[in-house]
């Protein structure tokens, strides 16, 4: 698991891994008290952590220009320096009749520390009353979602089957290009001059190829190609549907996977199993698009597409989930692909705008997520969020 954003933010971590990071949870977990439908681990611990920090840094965004708000979950020691954290979680036991909540508690140069709320309030290293009292305290956001337009629901649009001939062209591209194209683009986006990027001979020979394949791109024009750039990677990227069928398929269940694409077993190692997954989708895409080829990437797409439309009559009973990414309320889509009466998976569903920006009410399919990352997002929202899709479990 990479470095979240809270481990970098707010934590100082700079590294891509950082054993720091599994021993500072490793005390939370022994901290924590366990959820009645999912066993805390540390990765799960970690999600469940960053998610919950993401969603408070955006709605404290949206109050901040109000004076009079107290700043939810973060608090800071003006003394020490010291910052504060509330994950939303507790311990088992209560402390002066109160639920013994738990929190980060440091800052990058001192170090930080997880602690309870008994152990701020009983410390005389820094004024933990005076600062927990500062501070917002909210383990439930179920609220923000109460009357929000932007959540209007009218029926959920299915995708469109992908030929296999225009899917093989996608797969190529991403295969090829999208993961230097993207690097580029990052790199332009955090403001760094685009001589400088192309001072790495990999980059530059790699501009040079992408200005010979585009002719009609002036190689001396630097925006020229900086856009060009950009709608490759709108049109690569674009087709969320193939990326849920493609990118998404780690989330199916084995026994489907297997039956489907006609294996004995799946290997163990989860890194490997992925990458024999997608081999196997691409072999199928490949084999639909030849001219007498069979029509397995069809049936694939229909049985994913019958399985969605399954749920159209429960449509206003689906959870929500914060997407960390853009920064909106997106409602979960639960996919049931084996006859367990549980979801193996979920898919994320996005409001769709008209022309002029305005929402719809129609939602459309744009990734998958497994059943850990779905019960940390739903988490998120409070025990109560969970409890209303507890048959998930």
């Amino acid at each position: 698991m990479t470095i979240t954003l809270f481990e970098k933010e707010f934590l100082g971590i700079k590294d891509n891994f950082n054993p720091f990071v599994i021993r500072f949870f490793h005390t939370l977990l022994q901290k924590v008290e366990s959820d009645p439908y999912r066993k805390w681990t540390h990765d799960l611990l970690r999600n469940y952590v960053n998610a919950t920090y993401e969603l408070c840094i955006s709605i404290n965004k949206n109050i901040s220009q109000t004076l009079d708000k107290q700043v939810i979950n973060f608090g800071c020691d003006d003394d020490t320096d010291l910052q504060f954290f509330f994950t939303g979680l507790y311990t088992p036991k209560t402390y002066q009749g109160f639920k013994n909540g738990l929190y980060f508690v440091g800052n990058p140069s001192k170090g930080f520390s997880v602690m309870t709320r008994k152990e701020i309030f009983e410390t005389d290293k820094f004024k933990g009353k005076q600062v927990l009292r500062q501070i917002n305290h909210r383990d439930s956001f179920e609220n923000e979602l109460v009357g929000n337009e932007d959540l209007f629901i009218k029926e959920i649009t299915p995708p469109k089957i992908i030929k296999p001939k225009d899917a093989c062209k996608i797969i190529n591209l991403l295969n090829g290009n999208i993961k230097k194209i993207t690097e580029i683009l990052q790199r332009i986006d955090k403001k760094e001059p685009f001589e400088e990027i192309l001072k790495n001979n990999e980059t530059q020979n790699f501009i040079n190829d992408f200005v010979k394949e585009n002719k009609d791109i002036d190689s001396s024009n630097e925006s020229q190609i900086i856009d060009t750039l950009k709608r490759y990677e709108d049109k690569i990227k674009g087709n969320s549907w193939l990326h849920i069928l493609r990118d998404g398929i780690d989330n199916l269940p084995t026994d489907f996977v297997i039956s489907f694409f006609n294996k004995w077993y799946e290997v163990p190692n989860p890194v490997d199993r992925y990458s024999n997954r997608k081999r196997w989708i691409e072999e199928c895409v490949t084999n639909s698009s030849k001219k007498d080829g069979c029509k397995s990437f069809q049936y694939f797409q229909e049985i994913m597409i019958e399985t969605m439309n399954r749920m159209h009559d429960n449509i206003h009973n689906l959870p929500v989930i914060f997407h960390k990414k853009y920064r909106t309320y997106n409602y979960l889509l639960p996919m049931y692909l084996l006859n367990s009466g549980k979801p193996d998976f979920c898919i994320v569903l996005r409001h769709i705008k008209d022309k002029d920006g305005n929402y719809t009410g129609n939602w459309e399919p744009v990734t998958s997520l497994d059943m850990d990352e779905v019960y940390c997002d739903i988490r998120v929202f409070g025990k109560d969020a969970i409890e209303r899709v507890r048959d998930w479990w």
